[in-house]
């Protein structure tokens, strides 16, 4: 009778803990796993506009592969800084290499516009005017349009897969933890009948 009553008490236990392991988890879960486009976390508030053109849409070297311009929406109550980092697919003598940083080299088969003054840094990332300016309260457009250089791209680029994506990170002024705003993929290949 003992044995039974003990395995019933580790049952109920293991059950209890399991049950508040889960509601933990459910609610971190929850507080870090933003919907695309928006982060609101304290004193933090930003939204995000834009899109690419559709996947299906035939492109072309000069073509603009961004539907509506990207903007962002700063309605937070401190002072927050902004970064993004743009890769995207790159073809050269039918050697395809995908995730190469955009930085604007000479080099580069893409071509960015950005709405608003963005400086390369040395990690990969475009800060909003230098890694120090806090990005600016109201709705800001940061990207017009994103097209491939007509003088590298060639039609090796017609039968293969292309990726580019935009990651919009946010902190804190004084929070040295970036958070991921959104990230923003556009693939294609062959233009769909």
């Amino acid at each position: 009778m003992k044995k039974i009553n003990l395995k019933k008490s580790i049952i109920i236990l293991i059950f209890a803990v399991l049950i508040m392991v889960s509601s933990t988890f459910a609610w971190v879960n929850y507080v870090l796993n933003l919907p695309p486009g928006s982060a609101s976390v304290g004193e933090i508030d930003y939204t995000i506009n834009g899109n690419f053109i559709a996947a299906n849409d035939p492109i072309y070297p000069g073509k603009n592969l961004v539907d509506q311009g990207f903007a962002l929406n700063n309605e937070s109550t401190i002072d927050t800084e902004l970064r993004l980092r743009i890769s995207y697919t790159r073809i050269i003598d039918s050697v395809v290499t995908n995730g190469v940083i955009y930085t604007n080299d000479v080099s580069d088969h893409l071509i960015v516009d950005f709405a608003t003054p963005f400086v390369y840094g040395d990690d990969d990332f475009w800060y909003y005017q230098d890694q120090t300016t806090f990005f600016p309260e109201g709705l800001v457009t940061i990207i017009d349009t994103i097209t491939y250089d007509g003088d590298f791209v060639s039609n090796n680029y017609s039968e293969e897969n292309i990726t580019i994506s935009v990651l919009i990170q946010i902190k804190q002024a004084e929070n040295v933890i970036w958070q991921d705003l959104s990230t923003y993929d556009f693939s294609t290949g062959y233009p769909e009948e």
